[in-house]
């Protein structure tokens, strides 16, 4: 029964997010083009046309919308409190919402890249500190578990460049 519930909450998410970007993608695109707001190409870049600079800006919001709306319906059906939100997720959450408000603003105006990587690096060092780190590599390298002065920084390390890896296409 726990798997059935399971799925029906993972389809729930899907379809709820899938039909908000539906709605929403298209007045997105609008602004866009009512703007100017598109990356050009030139020689640094990939993309031969003009691309709408806030083409992912949807996904965080209609992900949170179909996660909360789960969530409701999950302990409404089931009649139970909201589960109490600890510090350490609070600080994950409040990380998550700064590199996403980075790369909005950073689409829209630009930013120094000093600034966006002090704010990625603020985030990053939060993750150990909410018991969060790579504390194992499972024998890559020859390495298991790994002392907290080699793991925090790794995990630092290893955030940034996701985060720069993903903000850099």
């Amino acid at each position: 029964m726990e798997q059935l519930s399971w799925i029906c909450y993972t389809c729930l998410i899907l379809a709820l997010s899938f039909l908000l970007t539906v709605v929403t993608k298209p007045q997105l695109l609008k602004l866009c083009r009512c703007r100017g707001y598109y990356d050009l190409p030139n020689d640094r870049k990939l993309h031969s046309d003009n691309i709408p600079r806030l083409g992912g800006v949807l996904f965080a919001p209609v992900m949170m919308v179909g996660v909360t709306a789960s969530l409701v319906v999950k302990f409404c059906l089931q009649s139970m409190p909201l589960p109490f939100v600890s510090l350490s997720v609070g600080f994950v959450l409040t990380g998550t919402f700064l590199i996403y408000l980075v790369g909005l603003l950073d689409d829209l105006c630009g930013l120094k890249a000093s600034l966006k990587f002090g704010i990625q690096l603020l985030v990053s060092l939060l993750l150990p500190f909410c018991g969060l780190y790579i504390h194992n590599l499972c024998g890559l390298f020859g390495l298991y578990e790994l002392p907290c002065w080699l793991a925090y920084p790794l995990t630092v390390f290893v955030s940034l460049l996701i985060v720069n890896a993903i903000k850099s296409n």
